[in-house]
């Protein structure tokens, strides 16, 4: 039986969206409950416009979220602080039909949206199928994505493909994170967070004018240390730990009332010893407490840099022209111990260094009281240099004419895409509304790299270089009708697309005698979703429903292959292999029965299931996955959360806050094999806080009250040399940490 709680299951079936309060200080949101859209005639003459009102940009202008025609869920700064999150994906549990399962390791994002997961490897040939942006820029790995959030002004969820308007890459959806722009009065804010594992946290922003009302600036910046939870029985280190610094600065310019021009930089620097799994039988094992046993550290680095710059200019004819140029850099650098023993069996390395360049122009506005518009241009290009490497070690487990060898591949990717977009909203009648969007794509993507191998384990691939172009048509159609000014219906047709590559894991084969060999092409994904959004009785009561079918065609599949007689260790072959069917609702309900209290439910739903996976290379007869569920799709994505804040006094506010969330069950691999079957888990969070002139904040916060560790990744491990074997190896969840944080705004 589904270990699901009954309640949930009775709130919704919904899309969560406008539904969540936010509390900020950026130009578009006011830090309190009477945030209104700027520069938005629709809500400015809401005769029924509500004290609970949010503007995000997921359609690169600034829209009130009830009537933003896709599904879409918000989160924004008050809600971060309340969660007490340090990193994006700690918001993921709030967030249906979004999931995490990379537990810590930032360098291994692994983000599930409607049941298909982003990348989960360090391959400079592969792309991720999410899109996360910071401040309209895409981060280009999968490295990046995980960001702090210690000057975040809100992080919008997107999800289905975002083809149209953000481009390739977002094929099951994007994360758009906007941080705070600066002020033209002094302000700022300082945090302080003490916690569990001897958790330390330090946060602060300062903003002010320089020129008045011309030039304001902000600077903003973090350090975060945490030891890690996991014991290494090798060495008796600390695995699992947190270690990071970083910051942002920006200038915002306003030479008129017509322009403003904003230049941002942000760095981050992170030194982790990543989580490892716990060896359970055979070579290496380990009982009691979440431990490991390795005799290499699982490092886990990160350096990511970047400078941007926007203009925007509003003509005198309504209409807002957009530039946006960013520069960007990402390192990577991974150790780890493929045969997780605490033997020097073999050891491994994998290091990328990437950088982009993106540019965006765009033009947006008003033609006529019932047709507006966002079209533009984009530029992309990246190089991204990869270099991993195995060293097996120099003792008498190891095969006489393997030990002490290294082999390595080496090499960089290139890719260049150019687009252009348009995405209009024509209000065809009283009420009805529909809106068109197309994105024409066309890509260049190039490789030049090699392979040293080993004598009867694996090829050596002379240097080569190969090339691969592709154009891609991404249409949009949606039809929104409002019964009331917060209240519509809609339906949407849309498409994306995901980037073809090369399959750059170790190669194994000494079939495969050129790269060229190792290049799959890119994957679609076609959504169809009808919607009902709501906000009514002045905010205390907020509705989103949404019902969806994608059609996923050529999906880049991962089949793990043994290699070395089967002892354990696997290696990733990515083909087109696949087409899927997806099927699900998501949503949210908000209702506020008293102003003091509020509840918000999520209830996701993706049945995301192969339709026609047959493969011919195992034998003569195929192995057909028909049916079988997509690996890493959990099913049921659910939470449940209630928020009381009670003013005592004129002066102080005391508060509260427990959030239930459950995540189905799912399947490693394409096998659907119940001993890879990753079971559910639920967990529960709470906080209790005081709030002193609403600038001082002091609160108690409580991850997984209950301490409920469940597997994250099960599986075989190690390679079958004698005395060495395969191990059985299990990866669980984090387990309770609190914190205390002290917050200021002045």
């Amino acid at each position: 039986m589904r270990k699901f709680p009954f309640f949930l299951g009775a709130i919704l079936i919904s899309t969560p969206s406008f539904a969540l309060e936010v509390d900020t200080s950026s130009s578009e949101l006011e830090a309190n409950d009477n945030t209104e859209a700027n520069d938005n005639t629709e809500a400015n003459d809401n005769t029924e416009a509500n004290d609970n009102t949010i503007v995000v940009t997921a359609r690169k202008r600034d829209e009130r979220i009830v009537d933003v025609p896709l599904s879409i869920s918000v989160l924004g700064a008050n809600d971060i602080a309340e969660k007490a999150s340090l990193r994006l994906l700690d918001l993921a549990n709030s967030v249906p039909n979004l999931v995490n399962i990379s537990n810590g390791n930032d360098s291994l994002s692994v983000i599930v949206v409607r049941g298909v997961a982003s990348q989960s490897r360090v391959n400079a040939g592969f792309d991720s199928g999410v899109g996360v942006y910071v401040d309209g820029v895409v981060q280009g790995k999968l490295y990046s994505f995980n960001q702090e959030l210690f000057d975040t002004e809100r992080v919008e969820f997107l999800r289905g493909p975002q083809g149209t308007l953000f481009g390739r890459n977002s094929i099951t959806g994007a994360i758009n994170i906007t941080t705070r722009k600066p002020e033209f009065e002094f302000s700022g804010d300082a945090t302080v967070q003490l916690g569990s594992y001897d958790e330390r946290r330090l946060s602060s922003f300062l903003t002010g004018p320089v020129a008045e009302d011309k030039l304001a600036v902000s600077i903003g910046g973090f350090r975060t240390t945490r030891r890690g939870y996991i014991i290494n029985v090798f060495d008796g280190q600390d695995i699992g730990n947190i270690d990071s610094v970083g910051g942002r600065i920006k200038a915002l310019w306003r030479p008129n009332s017509d322009v403003s021009v904003l230049l941002s930089a942000d760095y981050t620097n992170e030194d982790q010893l990543a989580p490892a799994p716990q060896p359970i039988s055979g070579y290496g094992a380990v009982t009691g407490t979440y431990k490991t046993n390795t005799n290499l550290p699982p490092i886990a680095n990160r350096e990511l840099f970047g400078v941007s710059g926007q203009i925007d200019w509003a003509t005198s004819t309504d209409l807002t022209l957009t530039s946006i140029t960013a520069y960007r850099t990402a390192s990577s650098l991974r150790d780890n111990d493929p045969d997780f023993g605490p033997l020097a069996v073999v050891d491994s390395q994998k290091k990328q260094d990437q950088w982009q360049f993106s540019q965006e122009l765009r033009l947006g506005g008003n033609l006529s009281p019932t047709f507006s518009f966002v079209g533009g241009l984009y530029y992309f290009k990246q190089e991204v240099d990869g270099y991993a490497s195995s060293t097996f070690g120099n003792i008498s487990n190891v095969p006489a004419f393997l030990r002490g060898l290294k082999g390595f591949t080496s090499g960089v990717v290139g890719s260049e895409s150019f687009a252009g977009f348009v995405n209009a909203d024509w209000e065809a009648l009283p009420r009805l509304t529909l809106t068109l969007g197309t994105r024409l794509t066309y890509e260049q993507q190039s490789l030049d790299f090699l392979q040293q191998g080993f004598p009867f384990v694996a090829p050596s691939l002379p240097r080569e270089t190969d090339k691969g172009s592709d154009t891609d048509f991404s249409p949009l159609v949606t039809v929104r009708y409002k019964f009331a000014p917060n209240i519509s219906i809609y339906g949407t047709a849309s498409r994306g697309y995901k980037s073809g590559g090369w399959n750059l894991d170790n190669v194994t084969s000494f079939s495969i005698t050129s790269f060229k060999q190792l290049r799959f092409n890119r994957e679609q994904l076609t959504n169809y979703e009808i919607g009902l959004k709501g906000d009514v009785l002045n905010g205390d009561l907020g509705f989103a429903f949404s019902a969806f079918e994608q059609n996923y065609g050529d999906i880049q599949t991962a089949k793990l292959v043994p290699v070395l007689g089967g002892g354990g260790a696997l290696i990733a072959i990515v083909s087109n292999a696949a087409s899927a069917r997806i099927r699900g609702f998501e949503g949210e309900v908000r209702v506020r029965p008293f102003k003091p209290f509020t509840v918000v439910g999520t209830l996701g739903y993706a049945d995301a299931r192969f339709k026609d996976y047959r493969d011919t290379t195992a034998g003569s007869l195929p192995l057909i996955y028909d049916g079988n569920r997509i690996p890493n799709s959990p099913e049921l994505t659910a939470s449940l959360t209630g928020t009381l804040r009670v003013p005592v006094s004129d002066r102080l506010t005391l508060g509260g806050r427990a959030q239930y969330s459950y995540v189905d069950g799912f399947f490693q691999n394409r096998d659907n094999s119940t001993a890879l079957r990753i079971p559910s888990r639920d967990s529960v969070d709470m906080s209790i806080e005081a709030e002193v002139d609403e600038r001082f904040r002091l609160a108690f916060n409580v991850s997984n009250v209950f301490n409920n560790q469940v597997p994250v990744s099960i599986g075989p491990g190690g390679f079958g040399f004698p005395g060495v074997g395969a191990n059985q190896n299990i990866q669980l969840s984090l387990p309770r940490m609190w914190n205390v944080r002290a917050s200021m705004k002045f």
